[in-house]
């Protein structure tokens, strides 16, 4: 991206991000965006495919308060339970948990290069 700021003001006065257009000619649609970001971070995709999952409805919603008798395929019952409990085991738990604290370490890098970037601007301008 050759302008930031613009970005920023962009994104700032609430459209939304998928509709900007880049530098390149290129929305900055969920799919490009992980592809550029695996470029500089290994791993982004796999990341990204695994936490998706929890904020798009997908089948994760449902394993949260389903239960499916693998073994009775003719039958094809499920188990539903409502409550504040779940049925993921801790290492999915665990799983979950690093998956979004790898997350968060991600974007803070991102967010650490604006700040950077605004800091070089500045010299720029200032100096």
């Amino acid at each position: 991206m050759k302008d930031y700021n613009d970005f920023y003001l962009y994104y700032g006065s609430g459209k939304p991000i998928c509709n900007y257009i880049d530098s390149d000619g290129n929305k900055l649609t969920d799919g490009y965006l992980v592809r550029c970001l695996e470029k500089k971070f290994s791993g982004v995709q796999k990341l990204y495919k695994e936490t998706s999952a929890y904020i798009h409805l997908s089948e994760q919603h449902l394993y949260a308060i389903a239960k499916v008798n693998k073994q009775d395929t003719k039958s094809r019952k499920v188990n539903i339970s409502v409550g504040n409990y779940d049925i993921f085991t801790e290492t999915q738990k665990r799983t979950f948990i690093q998956s979004m604290i790898s997350v968060n370490h991600l974007v803070l890098k991102c967010l650490m290069s604006w700040c950077n970037e605004k800091e070089y601007l500045k010299t720029i301008n200032h100096g």
